[in-house]
């Protein structure tokens, strides 16, 4: 046991003990958060073996979380959950060990099969079967993992993923968020969805995606989502770009998007920009009158800008609860003297814009142009801290 921590092992043994007669110390017990601070191996797993003590067929609420999971006989009590607390409804099990393997993933996978009525699932991984098992569960609304590794590829990357459709996956999920290695992991899993009312998607892939990865992303989230429910869309990748960005200079389409005309919070951050082109920026702005927060590509150096400041001002006509804008635009080939706002009216709500690393050679003509389209407008910041004068 390490000397800092706080758990009192003798305490820890008489619950060990107490196991033995399996009655439940709070029969009336509907929520249980099981963590604690830094200890060892050893007293994890005593720890983990009183848990049965504390379940209850009241229990609707159950978290687990775990440090130390090297050892699979640790969590065998995993196994029997659902014989404790059948009425299960939000189950957390947030594992923070680097050692999480194949057989880990599988054990926690197979005690999330045991429930038929969950309503809200957060977990480090699941296989595909605990996956497919979820899909059927008509009360899922929460669904949130960290890791697609195996869930519906095998381990061997250079074989291809194996898609599994459900007639009706996922019928009743609201909020979904992933994270996985690959663009094609997480397109995988959107393919498991069937017209699921998701109204809070957020999906962060590791590796490097290119343009057409991205745009068959979009294409198939517009398939399988239903397109009325979606207020909240995060996509990025959470690695930075390596090698050549003239690679990648294509436009990634967000076209796709548009039919989702209830969205309110878009945050769109390929990692190697998007390179926007006016008759997109029009029909983003046109379809997406809700939109509160919007970030589209401010998060790397700009790859191949083609809008102008000019063409923000879609955003400032049909755009009336934009509060943030975050876009790149090229500032260095338009006379901005010489340019002026078409006639309004013009958002009264924006007041903060983001704009990357925009080529601009005059910030002082571009604050002007951007006031008179966004008059609230409070502060424009560009990268590496330099803000804009306003």
């Amino acid at each position: 046991m390490s000397s800092n921590s706080p758990v009192d092992v003798e305490v820890v043994q008489a619950l060990s003990l107490a196991t033995l007669h399996m009655k439940p110390l709070l029969p009336n017990i509907e929520h249980l958060s099981w963590s604690y601070g830094l200890t060892s191996m050893e007293v994890e797993r005593l720890m983990l073996h009183s848990i049965p003590l504390f379940l209850a067929p009241k229990l609707v609420s159950l978290s687990i979380a775990l440090v130390n999971v090297s050892d699979t006989t640790s969590l065998s009590v995993f196994s029997s959950l659902a014989n404790f607390c059948p009425a299960l409804k939000d189950l957390n099990f947030p594992i923070h060990d680097e050692n999480f393997n194949e057989e880990h993933r599988r054990t926690i996978s197979s005690a999330v099969c045991q429930w038929k009525g969950l309503q809200s699932v957060r977990v480090i991984d699941l296989t595909l079967e605990a996956l497919k098992h979820l899909a059927t569960i008509p009360s899922l609304q929460t669904l949130s993992f960290n890791s697609l590794s195996g869930a519906t590829r095998t381990y061997d990357e250079r074989l291809s993923i194996t898609i599994r459709n459900c007639a009706r996956g996922y019928p009743a999920l609201r909020s979904l968020s992933i994270s996985c290695r690959t663009m094609e992991m997480a397109i995988a899993f959107a393919q498991l969805l069937s017209s699921s009312p998701v109204e809070e998607l957020g999906i962060r892939v590791k590796y490097r995606c290119y343009p057409p990865a991205w745009r068959e992303l979009f294409r198939t989230i517009s398939r399988h989502l239903n397109v009325t429910s979606l207020k909240r869309l995060v996509l990025e990748e959470t690695r930075d770009i390596l090698g050549d960005l003239q690679l990648v200079h294509s436009e990634i389409e967000l076209d796709a998007l548009t039919v989702f005309s209830n969205v309110r919070i878009v945050r769109i951050q390929p990692s190697f920009g998007i390179p926007l082109t006016s008759d997109t920026a029009n029909r983003l702005a046109v379809a997406w009158p809700l939109i509160e927060h919007l970030e589209l590509g401010t998060g790397c150096p700009p790859s191949k800008t083609i809008i102008t400041p000019r063409d923000l001002i879609p955003f400032a006509r049909y755009c009336p609860k934009l509060q943030t804008l975050g876009i790149v635009f090229d500032a260095r080939s338009v006379n901005l003297r010489s340019l002026k706002p078409d006639g309004g009216p013009f958002s009264k709500s924006l007041k903060s814009l983001s704009v990357g690393d925009s080529p601009i050679d005059d910030p002082n003509l571009v604050v002007a142009f951007l006031s008179g389209i966004f008059p609230t407008i409070i502060s424009v910041a560009a990268a590496c801290s330099r803000d804009l004068p306003i």
